[in-house]
């Protein structure tokens, strides 16, 4: 089972049952809230819903402007896994706090 396996990688890194959950959770929750932001309104452009004139955007909101082409579907792939690295990377030090942790406790 696909859960079992994810979550017997959070135990064996530490993790209390909890932690696991919530871990799993916010991976799954990644995945598809990615797809639909990709299939949502931020690759149409700076407003899909009510499109406002680009003289007007750009005096009223210079930053938007700015990102908006990382918001394109040729820079989903890039942004997807930027997120990743950074969900990895911050359950990688939670798993490095709970070793300490637990080499403190053994000592």
């Amino acid at each position: 089972a696909f859960l079992e396996q994810v979550l017997a990688v959070f135990h064996d890194a530490g993790f209390g049952v909890e932690r696991s959950a919530r871990l799993f959770r916010v991976l799954s929750y990644y995945g598809p809230g990615a797809a639909l932001d990709e299939a949502g309104s931020y690759s149409r452009g700076v407003s899909a819903v009510e499109p406002v004139a680009d003289e007007e955007v750009g005096e009223a909101f210079p930053l938007v402007v700015a990102v908006n082409p990382y918001f394109k579907a040729e820079h989903h792939e890039e942004t997807f896994a930027v997120g990743l690295e950074i969900l990895l990377d911050g359950m990688e030090r939670q798993a490095a706090r709970v070793a300490a942790a637990s080499a403190g406790a053994a000592q």
